[in-house]
């Protein structure tokens, strides 16, 4: 039976509207699929609103400085002493919840006229962390952490120059460690944080055994908690008050620094740059203000589209 002209003439028609169609469904099949087959788009996820040197699971690689220094003389807030405190900070991730760490500290002190820079200790270490719990409005996350410093401050040639170190370490809060002499350290770091929409509450506790290397070395087991509150106020600044203390539990000596409590602001840039502003003050030695400035950018992710198929490469940042 043939084909009525009338019939075959709308086929014709119809014919390339229809197979634009049908590439046009094909390439909705592609970009969003229903299932795990197929394409699927990357989506940005939020930087994670933490600020203790933990890992960011949302950044693949964080590095930046942070500064702090006081003009403190022991007497008066401001005068012609300086103690500087500066360290370098890396943190490469390694696949989703883990990460590489490294600090790299330099101290910078003047005191009656005289002027000495010197390195710290240096540290490497590993973190890992997750998401714990999350409802609706909230969000439970955890963190671990271990490092290890090496004694890369030596020997001070004098007394001055030990006075010198300890006024480094002295500004240095919870971790002044890292500009003692000789001294080499473990700290095993645990923390924990809460975030109910906009509020953030975070906890972080620590042990790190130490001991002087050399000739007259001895060791000492320290103890280190740090609280802190922040609110985002928008998707840029996120005001926060922290405080901190480190204390001595065992071993020769005496190192006690006093409860520092740090009020600042985090501005949160483009997704890429995490500024901080701050100041430490202390109820034991009123004149030892500490102003402090952190400079941090991150590698994210980047926007586009990837396959089901292929898993996240190993140091993929």
């Amino acid at each position: 039976m043939k084909a009525h002209p009338a019939a075959l003439l709308l086929a014709c028609l119809l014919a390339p509207s229809a197979q634009a169609q049908w590439e046009e469904e094909r390439v909705s099949e592609r970009a969003e699929p229903a299932g795990e087959v197929g394409w699927v788009k990357a989506k940005q996820e939020p930087v994670a609103p933490w600020a203790t040197g933990f890992l960011d699971p949302k950044a693949y690689t964080r590095y930046g400085v942070v500064s702090r220094s006081t003009f403190s003389d022991g007497t008066s807030a401001f005068s012609d002493a300086l103690a500087w405190a500066l360290e370098g900070h890396l943190q490469v991730r390694l696949t989703e919840g883990w990460a590489i760490t490294a600090v790299v500290p330099f101290g910078l002190v003047r005191q009656g006229g005289a002027t000495e820079a010197f390195l710290g200790n240096v540290g490497v270490g590993v973190s890992a962390g997750g998401l714990a719990l999350q409802g609706e409005a909230w969000t439970l996350r955890w963190a671990a952490g271990l490092d290890v410093t090496a004694p890369t401050v030596g020997k001070p040639a004098n007394e001055g120059a030990m006075i010198q170190r300890s006024t480094a370490a002295a500004i240095r809060g919870t971790a002044p460690y890292l500009y003692v002499p000789r001294l080499m350290t473990a700290v095993a770091r645990g923390h924990l944080d809460a975030t109910h929409d906009w509020f953030t509450a975070e906890l972080e506790l620590g042990l790190a055994p130490a001991g002087v290397v050399g000739t007259g070395g001895g060791f000492v087991f320290l103890g280190q908690a740090q609280g802190r509150v922040s609110a985002r106020l928008g998707a840029v600044a996120e005001p926060y008050l922290e405080a901190g203390v480190m204390r001595q539990l065992a071993g020769a000596g005496s190192i006690a620094p006093p409860l520092w409590i740090t009020p600042g602001v985090r501005l949160h840039i483009a997704d890429a740059f995490d500024p901080a502003i701050f100041v430490s003050f202390n109820f034991e030695e009123a004149s030892a203000v500490v102003i402090g400035l952190e400079l941090t950018a991150l590698h994210r992710p980047t926007k586009g589209t990837v396959t089901p198929e292929q898993p996240r490469e190993f140091l993929d940042f």
